[in-house]
């Protein structure tokens, strides 16, 4: 990231990632003992949605979704080791331009994956309709959202003058206080 997944996808270190991608699948489909297992964050989640063909990547409409925002998690991804602690709801970072929309969902099942999170509750679109977590197929699994990113560095990010107004602009101030509380 953080431009486009269309940028580069048959530039050769995508058809590599890519290939890569389907090699821990057939290692895993033959039950292979220590076969490899992929956990795609954001642009490499983008790259397996368009890979596996699960759901259209598009813009998302009115541009940039950033900040620590609601992650729904699916019954399924309820069960999950890395999503049950957090039962049907966590909060993230999310920062992107670009989503997971209009699932295929007999093209999931053949691949023997699940929905994991939504950006809304599930039935609901109000808060938009991106898939943010999904077992794509056996080993990939991947997130849209930063699982990853530390209280500090989101702390830093969140704080700057710069990207505070940016927020407030998009967001408002009083989503902006909510987030910010410590």
């Amino acid at each position: 990231g953080p431009g486009s997944p269309f940028d580069g996808f048959e530039d050769p270190w995508c058809t590599g990632y890519r290939g890569f991608l389907d090699r821990v699948v057939e290692a895993n489909l033959r039950g292979e003992p220590g076969a490899p297992a992929v956990f795609a964050v954001c642009h490499s989640y983008q790259i397996a949605v368009m890979h596996f063909r699960i759901a259209r990547m598009a813009e998302r409409p009115g541009g940039r979704k950033f900040g620590i925002m609601p992650i729904y998690i699916t019954p399924e991804g309820q069960q999950v080791p890395i999503f049950e602690p957090f039962g049907d709801r966590l909060f993230a970072w999310e920062h992107r331009f670009w989503e997971a929309i209009e699932l295929d969902e007999a093209r999931l099942r053949n691949l023997g994956g699940h929905v994991l999170a939504r950006e809304s509750r599930e039935g609901r679109t109000d808060k938009g309709p991106a898939l943010l977590a999904l077992d794509f197929a056996p080993g990939v699994v991947g997130t849209q959202f930063h699982p990853e990113a530390d209280r500090a560095g989101v702390e830093s990010w969140v704080l700057d003058p710069g990207h505070a107004e940016e927020f407030k602009a998009a967001y408002g101030d009083a989503l902006y206080d909510r987030m910010v509380i410590t």
